[in-house]
């Protein structure tokens, strides 16, 4: 992995990696004191936003999970810097959870990394418009319509056995959102 990108630019990665492998092997899976609980919050728990996005429900989630974030990592690690993408993360990942936050106040729990990882294919497939603008268009079309048919639809049963939860499809919807948002975020910043 070294000669695809520098250091630098792997960090926020690895350190996501990491952060998620550290919390499957430290807390029962999913940790019921890490994962996303409106009601928590309410309460004061506010680091749940975010860590809600780091525990999951089995090792095949996890695994899932983390060839997701290898796989863009590795492809597209070098569309912005280390430091900008541990933003993304962080923002993508607490976007998606206040809007849990806001639409379902109370008794909603979530889990897991997929959301922040939708966001993130969002962001890249966006990030590559004006160099790809066909393949761009392509990989953005196709995950909102991916999202957006699992939350209409229903993911396949069984998804939810093999990663022992139920597949919150709503999040992958709210993740294209976040990373969309975001790389309207970073494209204004930067102008």
């Amino acid at each position: 992995m070294s000669h695809l990108l520098p250091l630098q630019q792997r960090s926020a990665f690895i350190a996501l990696f990491v952060l998620c492998v550290l919390s499957f092997c430290v807390a029962d899976s999913p940790s019921p004191s890490l994962i996303y609980h409106g009601e928590r919050v309410n309460e004061g728990q506010w680091w749940r936003l975010f860590s809600a996005h780091l525990t999951h429900g089995s090792a095949y989630h996890l695994l899932l999970n983390l060839s997701g974030l290898t796989l863009l990592g590795i492809l597209f690690g070098n569309t912005l810097s280390g430091w900008r993408w541990g933003l993304f993360f962080v923002l993508c990942a607490l976007l998606i959870t206040l809007v849990y936050w806001l639409a379902y106040p109370a008794d909603t729990t979530y889990f897991g990394l997929s959301a922040v990882l939708y966001g993130l294919t969002a962001f890249i497939a966006l990030q590559h418009w004006s160099q790809h603008r066909g393949a761009a268009l392509l990989v953005f079309v196709a995950v909102l319509g991916w999202a957006l048919w699992q939350w209409l639809v229903g993911p396949n049963p069984a998804l939810s056995e093999q990663i022992g939860a139920r597949v919150a499809t709503e999040s992958h919807v709210f993740g294209v959102g976040a990373g969309t948002l975001l790389w309207v975020l970073f494209r204004t910043i930067k102008q």
